[in-house]
This record gives C-alpha cells, sequence and structure tokens, in this order.
C-alpha cells in the first residue's frame, strides 16, 4: 500500500526533494500536498523525513561509474568520486547544508552511473519493444555471431554450474558481450561443447542484473595454463533474450575501458 502511494505520487516526491533544506518548506510542503489525504502526506512526510537524516556513509564510486575516480575529502572521511559526483555532492550538500541521506542518494544517482545507465537502458529497451510490436512483426535471425567486438581485460568473480556441480569458483579474464574467458581450477573437469550457467557474482553485489538462472555460455576452448588453472574460453548462447542486460554490459565495456585494458586479439 506504502509503496503503491509512493509510486503514485513519484513526481511530487522528487519535486519535494528540491525543496529540502529551505526555510519555508514546511509551507511548501503543505502547500504541494494540500489535495492529497492525511495517509497520503503521513508516508511522504515520512520520506522527506528519511531523506533529512545526515549520515556518515562512505561512498566508493571506483568502477561504478564511467568518469575517472579519485580521492575527495570531506570532514575529514576520504571518499572517491569523479567530477560528476563531486559537483552533485558539493551543490547537494549547500542545499541541505549537510551530509544527509538525500545528498547520498544524489550523489549514488549521477547520470553516468552505471546502475542509472543500466535502468534507463532497459526502460528505453521496454519502450522500443512495445512499439515494435506495435509497428511490424519482428523476425529475430541471429545475433552476435563473431566477438570481433571490444574484449575487456577484466577479473570479477563468479561462478558456474554445468550438469551436477554447483556454484563452482572461477574469475574472468576477460569479458565481452558475446563472450568471456574464465580462469577455473583443473580439478573441475569441463570440455568443449559444454554448457555452462555463470553468475556474475561480483557484479551482482552492485547491480540488479534481473538474471536469477544466470547466463548461459557454451565451452569454445580450453586451454592449459599451469599446473593448476586452466583458461576456459566461452561465447554466450543468448538463450536469456535479455536486451536490458546486454544494454548494460556494453555500457559497462564501454564506460571502464579507459581503465582497463581492451583486448581485441580474436
Amino acid at each position: 500500500m506504502a509503496d503503491d502511494i509512493m509510486l503514485k505520487h513519484e513526481s511530487l516526491v522528487n519535486e519535494l526533494k528540491q525543496y529540502l533544506g529551505n526555510a519555508k518548506f514546511d509551507l511548501i510542503f503543505k502547500s504541494k500536498t494540500a489535495e492529497l489525504t492525511k495517509p497520503e502526506q503521513f508516508l511522504i512526510k515520512m520520506e522527506m523525513s528519511r531523506l533529512s537524516q545526515p549520515v556518515e556513509r562512505f561512498i566508493d564510486l571506483r568502477g561504478l561509474v564511467t568518469g575517472q575516480v579519485k580521492p575527495y575529502e570531506h570532514n575529514g572521511k576520504q571518499h572517491f568520486m569523479d567530477e560528476t559526483a563531486i559537483e552533485v555532492f558539493e551543490s547537494a550538500l549547500k542545499q541541505h547544508g549537510k551530509y544527509t541521506l538525500a545528498v547520498y542518494e544524489a550523489v549514488m544517482n549521477t547520470e553516468n552511473n552505471h546502475r542509472v545507465m543500466q535502468k534507463e537502458a532497459a526502460e528505453k529497451g521496454n519502450k522500443q519493444e512495445q512499439e515494435d510490436l506495435l509497428n511490424t512483426n519482428v523476425i529475430k535471425f541471429a545475433s552476435y555471431e563473431s566477438r570481433a567486438e571490444e574484449r575487456m581485460n577484466y577479473s570479477i568473480k563468479v561462478t558456474i554450474e554445468y550438469n551436477d556441480k554447483k556454484n563452482i569458483k572461477a574469475s574472468t579474464s576477460d569479458i565481452s558481450l558475446s563472450g568471456c574467458k574464465i580462469k577455473l581450477a583443473k580439478r573441475n573437469i569441463i570440455r568443449k561443447g559444454q554448457l555452462i550457467a555463470m553468475r556474475l557474482v561480483g557484479l551482482e553485489q552492485d547491480f540488479e542484473l534481473g538474471l536469477k538462472n544466470g547466463i548461459q555460455y557454451e565451452v569454445v576452448a580450453v586451454e592449459n595454463i599451469s599446473r593448476e588453472f586452466n583458461h576456459i574460453r566461452l561465447k554466450r548462447t543468448y538463450v536469456e533474450n535479455n536486451e536490458a542486460f546486454d544494454n548494460f554490459l556494453e555500457s559497462f565495456i564501454h564506460g571502464n575501458k579507459r581503465r582497463y585494458k581492451v583486448n581485441l586479439d580474436n
């Protein structure tokens, strides 16, 4: 019920956020919510109170935004933000008079934040899909047939599942939109042509990827790299048909390619 009310008045809530810190906020709030019911007024007022609470949260945007992150000190505490986030932080701090939850949330929702970009891409994809359904019949023959694309040397924790084996720990060596290479302990026997499900646990800690069953890959090659590990080359099967995730991964690679080496060896 409360979530429904907040969603219904989302635009009003966003408008009222702009007046937080204003000496006349109570008068503004009363004027803006005059036509709402008492329960609606109460819930929105509670949200404003929540956002006005002072916080001491540490901000670390390393790997979360497209900008170049650097140390930034405030009140004796060092944060890590890019120029866009710093500008938002200082502007919001000036508005609210102190470091509040509203300031923190503003910094975590800048337009160059990967999570925000992912959400916008999903909304754009859903809108485009609806328009396509209305305007034409789409026949999809194939997609991403080769891996001649930006492949970023990027290491994150993953888990894989195949046959009856579950939650096998591994890490990526590189990743692209249509494939990746993982480092896997030799005790895990895996062969060319094997289908696996992979969870990007290193990214799922920070982003809502919407992949409950992971991503399906096919093993392309198994390469011996040491006495303990193999490199497993994988290509996506695209059985998920998840355009929102594809858009997120593409923007994530594009946004971080200046910070990590891009591998074009196909």
